[in-house]
């Protein structure tokens, strides 16, 4: 698993965000009163529309959660099975947690003055470079 997988949590996470935000103003237009039925073929009549509209917005937003679910599970399991504790711990408040690198610095040493934002990227990249080359050697 490399960043571009380990980062999709995030961008789905955006994906639910921006879906829920247009939910919302969607509800906020206050259309006239809503019935979840639909009469016919042809849309002429705006609640209908609206219906329709609420409708594949809230399919789009339970197939993403979905989708946010899965990855979400993958991405635990890889992060569980690491066994150096510190890159757990980086992995898990980047990955899951969606920290950012300064909060995470300070996480894994509070104690350190010097401590650098780009000490625990460096440490992850690593990590996943060191697993991708021994992948590659373990394929050969």
């Amino acid at each position: 698993m490399g960043i571009k997988d380990l980062n999709k949590l995030y961008y789905i996470k955006k994906n639910i965000k921006e879906l829920e935000e247009e939910l919302a103003e969607l509800n906020n237009l206050g259309a006239a009163p809503i019935t979840d039925s639909i009469k016919g073929n042809k849309v002429s009549n705006p609640t209908e529309m609206y219906v329709i509209k609420r409708n594949r917005i809230l399919e789009k937003l339970n197939k993403v959660r979905h989708e946010y679910l899965e990855e979400y599970e993958k991405i635990s399991d890889f992060i569980n099975d690491i066994e150096d504790e510190e890159i757990k711990l980086i992995a898990r408040l980047r990955f899951i947690k969606q920290k950012d690198w300064v909060y995470i610095a300070e996480e894994i040493s509070p104690e350190d003055e010097t401590r650098d934002r780009t000490t625990p990227r460096k440490k992850i990249n690593r990590y996943l470079k060191n697993l991708e080359e021994k992948n590659e050697r373990k394929n050969y």
